[in-house]
């Protein structure tokens, strides 16, 4: 693949449906997404790093795109409007930025060192850089298939992502992301399978 033409890989983390892994990327690094048996759902939410209130806004990268649809040469932008993440692979160019995270998504009552713990499998992936569950209300949903309907409605279809299918972007800045691999798109009737995220120097 050209994007990775003379890329070092430095991270590999196979994520099992319904967990998450976190990722720190230098500016210029790449971050690759690969679902190996297709059809799977990533959720992906970031921020600049340092700064965890800048973080991948949906509502922004679509104003700024002047699109709902996420393509090749598109960017990912903060909720201060600066550009995080461009796209600088896709072999499905089908993701989604609608539809909202997986629940659950409130804390357990319980506690863990005397703190709550917190049941959303990206809150617990972000957990050291004091992430909270308000900041993952909006994921970008790769390879995931929504639609809009007549009147308005969004429909959820089967994923087009194929066996080895993936999707890479590049840092614009120094970020921190946090993948989560989807138990299933309510209504396409997929079986979860892993994902596969790599980070390239």
């Amino acid at each position: 693949m050209q994007a990775l033409y003379g890329r070092v890989a430095i991270a590999s983390r196979t994520i099992a449906p319904g967990e998450a892994a976190s990722f720190e990327l230098a500016q210029d690094q790449l971050l690759q997404i690969v679902t190996p048996s297709g059809r799977q759902v990533a959720e992906l939410i970031g921020f600049r790093a340092g700064s965890p209130d800048e973080r991948i806004s949906p509502a922004a990268t679509r104003t700024k795109n002047k699109s709902i649809m996420l393509e090749l040469g598109k960017k990912l932008y903060s909720t201060r409007f600066q550009p995080l993440l461009e796209i600088t692979a896709d072999s499905v160019g089908r993701h989604d930025m609608l539809f909202s995270t997986t629940e659950p998504v409130k804390p357990t009552s319980h506690e863990q060192d005397g703190e709550e713990a917190l049941t959303h499998q990206l809150v617990e992936a972000l957990a050291d850089y004091g992430v909270t569950l308000d900041a993952i209300a909006e994921t970008v949903n790769f390879f995931a298939n929504v639609s809009i309907k007549s009147k308005g409605e969004l429909a959820i279809d089967e994923s087009l992502a194929e066996a080895n299918d993936s999707v890479t972007m590049k840092a614009l800045a120094d970020v921190v992301v946090a993948v989560g691999n989807r138990k299933g798109m309510a209504g396409t009737g997929i079986e979860a399978t892993p994902l596969v995220v790599r980070v390239f120097r």
